[in-house]
């Protein structure tokens, strides 16, 4: 054995850990801006004028009891509002379910949306199941509602859950008299 061969193995060994470091730091950026990018999609989603105005027509459908005890929607001028509503969030349920989009942080910005959403389609949601003859259907919205409700109950215990009909919803139906 020469003398620079050992150096020669610290250094192929060092290179390969300093490659592997490398490695590990570019994922944890890369995973960053991927979580970045989908919370940017999800505030696109969630926050542009269309998908705010069939929340509110959601909310006076269920508030004022267009949506009956049992779920059945009794003005079917509501009734595509109430569908893409509840397609947007069967979606954005399952994107935060398989790690599209960063759990803890789409639940700090919108667990209020999510749990005042749920409340109002709730019977509607197991109307449909009923209708379709499935328990899956809007799954992932449920699962969604039910991580919301923990990360409310952590966040801003002792304030009670968010509801659909409050005193803003009051507002907004009444400046459309």
């Amino acid at each position: 054995m020469t003398w620079h061969e050992p150096y020669l193995v610290i250094g192929t060994f060092l290179g390969i850990g300093l490659t592997f470091v490398a490695i590990l730091i570019t994922r944890y950026y890369q995973k960053k801006e991927y979580d970045r990018k989908g919370m940017l999609r999800i505030y696109d989603i969630l926050s542009n004028e269309p998908n705010k105005r069939i929340r509110r027509r959601l909310y006076e459908a269920y508030c004022t009891g267009k949506i009956d005890s049992d779920g059945k929607l009794l003005d079917f001028t509501y009734n595509e509002d109430i569908e893409e509503v509840r397609t947007v969030f069967g979606e954005i349920g399952s994107l935060v379910q398989y790690g599209y989009v960063p759990k803890n942080n789409f639940l700090d910005a919108y667990a209020g949306v999510i749990i005042k959403t749920w409340k109002a389609l709730e019977k509607n949601i197991e109307r449909e199941r009923q209708l379709r003859g499935t328990h899956r259907y809007m799954d992932s919205f449920e699962s969604l509602y039910k991580d919301a409700k923990v990360h409310w109950k952590k966040q801003y215990y002792p304030d009670p859950d968010p509801e659909p009909c409050n005193k803003k919803t009051d507002e907004i139906m009444n400046n459309k008299k």
